[in-house]
């Protein structure tokens, strides 16, 4: 497995859309590494995918986005 991923590997590795994976971005509970010089965003593969199931867990508990970010913070 690739050391940096792209979004849209990221969102099918882990079964969900890329607009999630970009909500979980922009509200700060999934970091950005980096972005490609054409401006793809690139996640770290194993910290991603275990934030992403750590994430995706704590929502089929009906835990709030913002309680997973503070837990997560």
């Amino acid at each position: 497995m690739k050391k940096y991923l792209r979004i849209g590997e990221v969102a099918e590795f882990c079964g969900v859309r890329k607009s999630t994976i970009r909500h979980y971005t922009d509200m700060g509970i999934l970091p950005c590494e980096g972005k490609t010089p054409a401006g793809h965003r690139l996640y770290d593969a194993r910290k991603t995918m275990v934030r992403v199931q750590l994430i995706k867990s704590a929502s089929a508990r009906r835990s709030s986005l913002k309680d997973v970010k503070d837990k997560l913070l």
